[in-house]
């Protein structure tokens, strides 16, 4: 009975594995390629949302660019000569998708929210709770929360 129960359900488990398998690599052939980074911007807000702080973070914290390859792997390069590869995957929470890298992290963030993505151009969010910034007077504070947006534009 229970070997006839587990070969009546093993065609929808497959189906539902290779239906997530197959959004990928659909997803993934819109990647494929170099994609640059274009500008990196992060906006420091207090508790309730009043903007505190914004910089353009110009050669650091992050990359330069992303291949995206046939294989769902990426390249992120760092600078020159350094970089990570990684395999990713693309998730979806509450209606929103999600890039997540298995070996690179900005700010011990594995994870992007694609916020918009067409052939050419695509932005990725990220929030980040308690982090601290050189305030306007030469001195550190802290935002209760900031939000990093990468713009990427594909070579």
């Amino acid at each position: 009975m229970m070997k006839k129960l587990i070969l009546f359900f093993l065609p929808f488990i497959l189906l539902i594995s290779c239906k997530k398998d197959s959004e990928l690599y659909k997803y993934n052939k819109d990647l494929v390629g170099i994609w640059s980074l274009t500008s990196n911007k992060i906006v420091y807000y207090s508790a309730s949302g009043q903007k505190l702080h914004e910089e353009e973070l110009a050669g650091e914290g992050t990359f330069s660019s992303v291949q995206f390859k046939s294989d769902v792997t990426a390249y992120l390069n760092v600078k020159e000569g350094e970089g990570y590869n990684s395999a990713y995957d693309i998730v979806t929470l509450e209606n929103k998708k999600y890039m997540e890298f298995y070996s690179f992290a900005i700010f011990n963030s594995q994870y992007f929210e694609i916020q918009s993505k067409n052939a050419t151009n695509m932005v990725w969010k990220m929030k980040f709770s308690q982090v601290e910034y050189d305030d306007e007077s030469g001195g550190t504070s802290i935002a209760d929360y900031a939000i990093l947006t990468l713009n990427l534009m594909k070579n």
